[in-house]
């Protein structure tokens, strides 16, 4: 993005599962699922309770395999943006269900429940639920760069990674 645009705060980001990352989790579930119904066949089989019935261990490998994807989609529904200095909540990227300042931001928990929530001053809170750590990290760091003296993350016990790296970026940051 030129200078130009960050200066005028221009700067558009958008936090959440795509298409693509929902095709991935269905590929890794499938192939999740051709591992378990490989491995029921031969136990199967090697305990000799019955022949190996073929029809029965593709349908537990599609089973699992179109399972998974199921638990991406609600990123993959809803979604976070910050742009403008605002912090917005879409649903499939194309309608806003709401929206806070980021300068009326007074805590922002992650992965303490199973997503990220923004607490504003001014209303009620917004939250993100079901997000990937990768993304929430990411959502983190453009936090911190949009808003340097902001420290109020709270950080679930699953989010280990996502606090190391925002403490690194803090301690950088009084450094320099």
């Amino acid at each position: 993005m030129p200078e130009s645009a960050k200066a005028k705060g221009l700067m558009r980001r958008d936090f959440g599962n795509t298409w693509k990352q929902l095709r991935s989790v269905l590929i890794a579930g499938l192939m999740i699922g051709a591992v378990g119904a490989v491995g029921m066949g031969f136990v199967i089989q090697h305990e000799g309770r019955r022949p190996v019935n073929v029809v029965d261990l593709l349908a537990v490998a599609l089973g699992i395999g179109l399972i998974t994807p199921f638990f991406v989609l609600p990123t993959l529904l809803v979604s976070i943006r910050i742009e403008d200095g605002m912090i917005s909540h879409w649903l499939c990227r194309r309608w806003k269900l709401s929206e806070g300042r980021v300068d009326s931001l007074t805590k922002v928990e992650i992965a303490t429940n199973t997503g990220a929530r923004f607490h504003f001053s001014d209303r009620k809170p917004i939250s993100f639920m079901g997000a990937d750590l990768m993304i929430l990290q990411a959502m983190c760091v453009h936090l911190m760069e949009l808003r340097p003296e902001f420290r109020q993350f709270v950080f679930g016990r699953r989010a280990v990674m996502i606090l190391k790296t925002v403490q690194m970026i803090q301690g950088k940051r009084k450094e320099g």
